[in-house]
Protein backbone atom coordinates (compact mmCIF):
# COMPACT_ATOMS: atom_id res chain seq x y z
CA UNK A 1 0.00 0.00 0.00
CA UNK A 2 1.49 3.17 -0.86
CA UNK A 3 0.27 5.40 1.67
CA UNK A 4 1.69 8.97 2.63
CA UNK A 5 2.92 10.34 5.63
CA UNK A 6 0.12 12.68 5.94
CA UNK A 7 -2.33 10.28 5.77
CA UNK A 8 -1.14 9.10 9.17
CA UNK A 9 -1.59 12.59 10.74
CA UNK A 10 0.41 12.63 13.77
CA UNK A 11 0.24 8.90 14.07
CA UNK A 12 -2.19 5.87 13.51
CA UNK A 13 -3.53 4.08 16.54
CA UNK A 14 -4.54 0.44 14.64
CA UNK A 15 -6.33 -1.68 17.61
CA UNK A 16 -8.77 -4.62 17.27
CA UNK A 17 -11.73 -3.29 17.02
CA UNK A 18 -13.97 -6.45 18.49
CA UNK A 19 -12.30 -5.78 21.85
CA UNK A 20 -13.84 -4.40 24.44
CA UNK A 21 -10.52 -3.61 26.20
CA UNK A 22 -9.45 -2.06 22.79
CA UNK A 23 -12.56 -0.03 22.59
CA UNK A 24 -12.27 1.27 25.72
CA UNK A 25 -8.46 2.81 25.04
CA UNK A 26 -9.57 4.39 21.79
CA UNK A 27 -12.71 6.00 23.72
CA UNK A 28 -9.98 6.64 26.52
CA UNK A 29 -7.67 8.50 23.90
CA UNK A 30 -10.22 10.62 22.26
CA UNK A 31 -11.44 12.05 25.64
CA UNK A 32 -7.50 12.95 26.79
CA UNK A 33 -5.84 13.57 23.79
CA UNK A 34 -3.91 16.91 24.06
CA UNK A 35 -4.28 18.03 20.24
CA UNK A 36 -7.52 15.99 18.25
CA UNK A 37 -4.51 14.79 15.83
CA UNK A 38 -4.00 10.75 16.17
CA UNK A 39 -5.75 8.22 13.65
CA UNK A 40 -7.71 5.09 14.12
CA UNK A 41 -8.56 1.62 12.05
CA UNK A 42 -9.07 -1.55 13.30
CA UNK A 43 -7.15 -4.44 12.38
CA UNK A 44 -10.16 -5.55 10.82
CA UNK A 45 -10.43 -2.94 8.39
CA UNK A 46 -8.85 -3.60 4.76
CA UNK A 47 -6.46 -0.14 5.18
CA UNK A 48 -5.15 -1.43 8.06
CA UNK A 49 -4.30 -4.96 6.48
CA UNK A 50 -3.07 -2.97 3.98
CA UNK A 51 -0.49 -0.96 6.28
CA UNK A 52 0.40 -4.02 8.17
CA UNK A 53 1.99 -5.56 4.78
CA UNK A 54 3.60 -2.57 3.62
CA UNK A 55 5.20 -2.10 6.98
CA UNK A 56 5.64 -6.15 7.70
CA UNK A 57 3.95 -6.23 10.78
CA UNK A 58 3.81 -9.44 11.48
CA UNK A 59 0.38 -11.47 11.20
CA UNK A 60 0.49 -12.88 14.58
CA UNK A 61 0.48 -9.16 16.07
CA UNK A 62 -2.79 -8.73 17.29
CA UNK A 63 -1.84 -6.16 20.23
CA UNK A 64 -2.04 -2.00 19.80
CA UNK A 65 0.19 -0.99 17.18
CA UNK A 66 0.92 2.84 16.59
CA UNK A 67 2.12 4.13 13.16
CA UNK A 68 4.28 7.08 12.80
CA UNK A 69 6.17 9.03 10.21
CA UNK A 70 9.43 10.07 10.61
CA UNK A 71 10.15 12.46 8.01
CA UNK A 72 9.52 10.02 4.81
CA UNK A 73 9.55 7.43 6.38
CA UNK A 74 7.04 5.71 8.42
CA UNK A 75 7.67 3.04 11.19
CA UNK A 76 5.67 1.27 13.86
CA UNK A 77 5.56 0.81 17.79
CA UNK A 78 3.87 -2.45 19.44
CA UNK A 79 2.79 -3.34 22.85
CA UNK A 80 4.36 -0.90 25.72
CA UNK A 81 6.14 0.80 23.33
CA UNK A 82 2.96 1.74 22.01
CA UNK A 83 1.10 2.66 24.74
CA UNK A 84 4.00 5.26 25.77
CA UNK A 85 3.83 6.24 22.25
CA UNK A 86 0.19 7.12 22.35
CA UNK A 87 0.70 8.29 26.00
CA UNK A 88 3.10 11.49 24.85
CA UNK A 89 -0.40 12.70 22.69
CA UNK A 90 -2.35 12.99 25.97
CA UNK A 91 -3.15 15.48 28.47
CA UNK A 92 -1.38 15.63 31.76
CA UNK A 93 -1.62 13.69 34.23
CA UNK A 94 -1.70 10.88 31.24
CA UNK A 95 1.16 11.87 29.01
CA UNK A 96 3.38 11.04 32.53
CA UNK A 97 2.95 7.59 31.45
CA UNK A 98 5.29 8.19 28.50
CA UNK A 99 8.68 8.30 31.62
CA UNK A 100 7.60 4.74 32.27
CA UNK A 101 9.63 4.16 28.82
CA UNK A 102 12.66 4.50 30.85
CA UNK A 103 12.21 0.85 32.26
CA UNK A 104 13.20 -1.96 30.08
CA UNK A 105 11.11 -3.32 27.69
CA UNK A 106 10.88 -6.80 28.60
CA UNK A 107 8.96 -6.97 32.10
CA UNK A 108 6.51 -4.07 30.80
CA UNK A 109 5.77 -6.47 27.76
CA UNK A 110 5.21 -9.39 29.95
CA UNK A 111 2.78 -7.28 31.71
CA UNK A 112 1.00 -5.76 28.22
CA UNK A 113 0.79 -9.71 27.17
CA UNK A 114 -0.38 -10.33 30.38
CA UNK A 115 -3.55 -8.27 30.05
CA UNK A 116 -3.45 -8.55 26.16
CA UNK A 117 -4.07 -13.04 26.50
CA UNK A 118 -6.72 -12.09 29.33
CA UNK A 119 -8.46 -9.03 27.95
CA UNK A 120 -11.65 -10.69 26.35
CA UNK A 121 -12.28 -12.46 29.54
CA UNK A 122 -11.83 -9.06 31.48
CA UNK A 123 -13.54 -6.79 28.88
CA UNK A 124 -15.49 -9.10 26.73
CA UNK A 125 -15.72 -9.14 22.59
CA UNK A 126 -18.06 -7.58 20.53
CA UNK A 127 -19.94 -9.36 17.62
CA UNK A 128 -18.69 -6.25 15.21
CA UNK A 129 -16.56 -3.10 14.95
CA UNK A 130 -18.16 -0.63 16.54
CA UNK A 131 -18.99 2.68 14.39
CA UNK A 132 -17.21 5.72 15.66
CA UNK A 133 -19.92 8.71 16.83
CA UNK A 134 -19.84 11.31 13.85
CA UNK A 135 -17.65 13.78 15.64
CA UNK A 136 -15.12 11.33 15.54
CA UNK A 137 -16.22 9.21 12.39
CA UNK A 138 -13.40 11.47 10.15
CA UNK A 139 -10.45 10.16 12.42
CA UNK A 140 -11.06 6.61 11.40
CA UNK A 141 -10.11 4.27 8.53
CA UNK A 142 -12.62 1.76 8.23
Amino acid sequence: MNRKTTDIGAGLVLFDGMCGLCDRSVQFILKHERDAELRFAPLQAEPAAALRHSLNIPPDVDSIVFVFSKGEEIGFAVRSKAVFSIASHLKIPWRWLRFLSILPAGPLDKIYDWVANNRSRFWGRFDTCRIPDTKHQHRFFS
